[in-house]
């Protein structure tokens, strides 16, 4: 969550469901890189300790869920758009609906789609197994086509793509 491996504005949805509680200290950064990779909304589905009532406002507190998004999300400057408890939810909390709106004057044919490195942002090479930053000198693995695009799946390979393998 907090290094997305994507280009700026590559979704135009972004969406989330009960994530954000899990970084209670961090969640301006979490925010900023959901927004980031989003090119005309962020929708959270996420607790929310402020529509809560009494007992779920303890739980809150007793489990260190995230605390404060509608403030977090004003301080930003982002325009939130809808905000509102999910009235039925699997979970034992209620779940708060928030639905950012992020101006965009981007024209769509010309937005650029693709991975970049978790560690320097730099573009990635695709490669048929793998995906390499020439900046990093390193690769990520592809796993049956699915890339692992995490810095610890990095592995140091700065002359990857220079050298061939001969087979008999």
């Amino acid at each position: 969550m907090f290094s997305l491996p994507y280009l700026d504005n590559s979704f135009d949805v972004v969406y989330t469901c009960a994530t954000i509680e899990q970084a209670p200290n961090d969640n301006k950064t979490v925010l900023r890189e959901l927004y980031r990779v989003a090119r005309k909304c962020v929708i959270l589905f996420e607790p929310s300790y402020e529509l809560g009532d009494v007992l779920q406002k303890k739980r809150h507190r007793r489990a260190d869920y995230v605390r404060g998004l509608p403030k977090v999300i004003d301080e930003l400057g982002w325009k939130m758009v809808e905000y509102g408890s999910v009235p039925i939810s699997q979970y034992h909390y209620r779940l708060g609906k928030f639905v950012i709106e992020k101006e965009t004057t981007e024209d769509p044919k010309t937005i650029r789609r693709g991975y970049i490195c978790p560690q320097c942002r730099s573009d990635l090479v695709a490669y048929p197994d793998a995906y390499f930053c020439q900046k990093c000198g390193v690769s990520f693995p592809c796993l049956s086509q699915i890339p692992c695009l995490d810095k610890r799946c990095a592995i140091l390979a700065s002359k990857f793509g220079q050298v061939t393998i001969h087979s008999k």
